[in-house]
């Protein structure tokens, strides 16, 4: 007879995800699960609870709690979005009323998945809603719903795009459009010629500027317990979180900030153009966004810059409201 396992450990799914906290077996409808339960800790949004079953699990490492803390706050692990959570209970309703053929969360990434080129000029075929798993009116409804709570859009220009590449300019906008955050940032590393074509920010532009830990409290302050809205969200936390690590600080998980939203899914759904290829809506790039619903950038700001990305993103969740 085996032991109940009950242990402090770092949790590694498939699908590269980590997660940490304490572990423990519990069952649910006869069926073995195992319980991780996610503590809170300083600068990381409060603990939370999830179960997965063991073909969910890729291995786990037992470890003391304290070593467990500091992986959460690594990890900046949070529970699912106030977005995620209403467009899962949309996609459900579909489902059972037969208006779907499947459940997809918005908000996770698929590694494999070949994201859109800001510049990139594509030709969109009609858009046919009967294909898309989440109704435009179902994400009509998620995004007023996160409207009303006064969110706000963030977007940032960067010197490249790998793994080392940093912020140099960051944007943030509330609900009606006032400027809350609007700054270069000067990086430790040259900004790429390929990066300046497309948003024209030169090395010379930030050679004044603060760099992103003189600039990230005033930024936390912004973002403190708002919901953000991103266009391509994972893009931007990859790159905020690697201006982070470059100056050798915690970086923005001190923000405590109440979920992160990412327009990019959202709006995918919304124009419904389908991929047979993943079996989901196609993710669009918000230069095609924006020429597919008509939103024109306003007078006075700089394209491919982040204040009129932030401002951009804004007026297409608007426009998703609408219907």
């Amino acid at each position: 007879m085996s032991e109940k396992f009950e242990s402090w450990a770092i949790v590694e799914l498939f699908g590269h995800v980590t997660m940490a906290g304490k572990v423990s077996e519990q069952t649910i409808a006869g069926a073995a699960m195992l319980r991780l339960d996610v503590p809170a800790v300083e600068d990381v949004a409060g603990g939370f609870t999830r179960f997965y079953g063991s073909s969910a699990i890729y291995s786990i490492t037992p470890t003391d709690e304290a070593t467990a803390r500091r992986a959460v706050k690594i990890l900046q692990a949070r529970p699912i979005t106030i977005c995620g959570v209403v467009a899962l209970e949309r996609q459900i309703e579909a489902r059972l009323a037969g208006e779907g053929e499947g459940i997809r969360l918005g908000g996770f990434f698929d590694e494999d998945e070949d994201y859109p080129d800001e510049d990139e000029d594509d030709d969109y075929p009609d858009e046919d809603e009967s294909q898309a798993i989440v109704s435009r009116e179902q994400v009509s409804k998620a995004v007023r719903d996160l409207l009303a709570e006064n969110p706000v859009f963030l977007d940032t220009e960067t010197t490249g795009l790998e793994e080392d590449d940093e912020v140099v300019e960051i944007a943030v906008v509330d609900v009606g459009g006032n400027v809350l955050f609007d700054e270069l940032i000067r990086p430790h590393m040259e900004i790429l010629g390929r990066a300046i074509e497309v948003h024209g920010i030169t090395n010379e532009m930030v050679e004044n500027a603060r760099s992103f830990e003189e600039c990230v409290d005033d930024l936390g302050k912004v973002l403190a317990l708002t919901h953000v809205i991103i266009y391509r969200a994972e893009f931007d936390l990859r790159m905020l979180a690697q201006s982070a690590e470059a100056c050798n600080i915690v970086g923005l998980s001190k923000n405590n900030y109440a979920s992160v939203n990412c327009a990019m899914e959202l709006y995918a759904d919304f124009y419904g153009e389908w991929d047979e290829n993943h079996q989901h809506c196609r993710w669009q790039s918000l230069t095609g966004a924006m020429e597919q619903q008509e939103i024109t950038l306003p007078e006075g700001l700089i394209p491919h810059r982040a204040r009129a990305d932030a401002e951009l993103t804004r007026l297409l969740c608007l426009k998703m409201a609408e219907g």
